[in-house]
């Protein structure tokens, strides 16, 4: 699997107390040694397998990777034992960022942290980090609090991170107590208006291209869209999907394009004994679907990672049931994408696909011509891509092929939840608003609301060929 961000951590603990509130399966966490041995007279030594157990428990629960130096000593470190080692670690796994301890007064701490600058060093050999971060350790927070420069905030939810802090049960202590992390989450979280957070310094950001507006997976907008379609719609979506997917108990479910978890979560709630994961472009989105079902006390694992590159996320025949619900016309390759599904799912296992079917939106896209051109690949979405892309696959290469008609009438009543409408739309374009509010207010007054029709189809394959 593709790893996203590496974090060094000298000893075990360092990772959540920096990072544990962003740590996910995106991560990597090298721990650079665990056994203390006898330190200090008045202190017994901490048992490396304790240690090493309480690892497995926080590394299972946040979901990160990790991997163990047993050789090295706590308080015994140098940096020539580590360069190789963490040149190595970012050539293997070539992570899109890199967390690094601050070099406070701990030894260990500063040791790692200037190996690791080293390892980090632009190089014509060795892999280019193009994002690189210091973490905060909390007995630094207390001792010298002005001497990081915090310019990378990111909220967290504090209670994940308490949790994972004290299943390392044998390194909970006053100074680095949950309570001490809550209360620099808040502060943190105050400087971003935010009710916790975690903060860190960027030392290296290299910007790639920008991500392009024509995403269906920014968040806000996607957010809006599904509580109009709720609020004033005539079918429930969700409800609609669990009847013709008729999903078992016990069942392995993947949902591509996740988006924000809204079907996972009624497929959880439904099925609640089965395993389910979520695989998402969006970081934004994918943090909120975690949070949803969080909310319910259920469990399933999420991916932030683009369905064009999933293929080594997953084993294969590894799923009864795999959806993707307006989602896979984003894809770069969407037939690619399709085969790599059908690999993933077991022999008995079957496939959804839900997309825009003709006429979908018909009344709207007439009206916004009065003002504006459709962009042709929203259109074709419409009018070509189940014909097309997905029955053309489903029939080729499954022996059972299901067709389902979604049609949802929706009603809009005021010209202000219109607007909200309008402005979540991937095609919204601020030069037109002038336009539209003109057109709309008009269709208001003319009409007392704005109906139009949402029409999917549903394709569930069945029996592999």
């Amino acid at each position: 699997m593709k790893i996203k961000n590496l974090v060094i951590a000298p000893h075990v603990d360092d990772e959540v107390l920096g990072c544990g509130g962003i740590l996910d399966e995106t991560f990597f966490v090298y721990f650079c040694g665990i056994d203390e041995g006898k330190l200090r007279k008045d202190k017994d030594p901490t048992r490396t397998e304790e240690r090493l157990k309480e690892l497995k428990e926080v590394a299972g629960f946040l979901g990160f990777q990790w991997e163990a130096n047993q050789e090295s000593k706590v308080n015994h470190y140098t940096e020539q034992e580590f360069i190789n080692v963490f040149e190595d670690l970012i050539n293997r796994l070539k992570p899109e960022k890199v967390f690094l301890p601050h070099p406070g007064y701990n030894q260990d701490h500063r040791t790692v942290y200037h190996a690791a600058m080293v390892a980090l060093r632009p190089h014509d050999i060795n892999f280019f980090v193009k994002k690189v971060l210091v973490y905060e350790a909390v007995h630094d927070v207390i001792w010298n609090p002005k001497e990081m420069t915090l310019n990378y905030f990111v909220p967290i939810d504090i209670e994940r991170k308490t949790k994972s802090y004290q299943l390392h049960r044998t390194q909970v202590r006053g100074m680095r107590s949950p309570d001490m992390l809550k209360q620099v989450a808040q502060v943190r979280g105050a400087a971003i208006n935010a009710p916790y957070a975690e903060a860190f310094q960027i030392l290296r950001w290299c910007e790639e291209t920008a991500t392009k507006k024509e995403s269906s997976q920014i968040t806000t907008q996607l957010n809006a869209r599904i509580t109009t379609n709720k609020r004033f719609g005539s079918v429930d979506l969700d409800e609609w999907l669990l009847q013709k997917l008729k999903t078992n108990e016990n069942e392995n479910v993947l949902d591509v394009g996740c988006g924000t978890g809204n079907h996972l979560l009624h497929l959880a709630k439904r099925a609640g004994n089965g395993k389910f994961f979520g695989i998402d472009a969006s970081e934004d989105s994918i943090g909120e679907a975690r949070k949803k079902i969080d909310r319910e006390n259920l469990k399933a694992n999420f991916l932030v990672r683009g369905m064009d590159e999933m293929d080594d996320s997953f084993k294969d025949s590894s799923f009864d049931t795999v959806i993707s619900v307006y989602a896979l016309y984003y894809a770069g390759n969407p037939e690619k994408v399709l085969e790599v599904l059908k690999r993933k799912i077991k022999e008995e296992g079957k496939i959804a696909v839900m997309a825009p079917y003709k006429g979908n939106n018909d009344e709207w896209y007439a009206f916004l011509r009065q003002f504006m051109k459709i962009p042709e690949k929203v259109e074709a979405v419409s009018e070509e891509f189940m014909d097309k892309v997905v029955l053309p696959f489903a029939e080729k290469n499954f022996s059972d092929v299901e067709k389902h008609e979604f049609v949802n009438r929706i009603t809009i009543p005021s010209f202000e939840d219109l607007k909200d409408y309008w402005v979540s739309n991937v095609y919204h374009k601020e030069e037109y608003d002038r336009d539209f509010e003109a057109y709309a207010r008009k269709h208001m007054e003319r009409n007392g609301a704005f109906v139009l029709n949402k029409k999917a189809l549903l394709v569930i394959m069945r029996g592999k060929k």
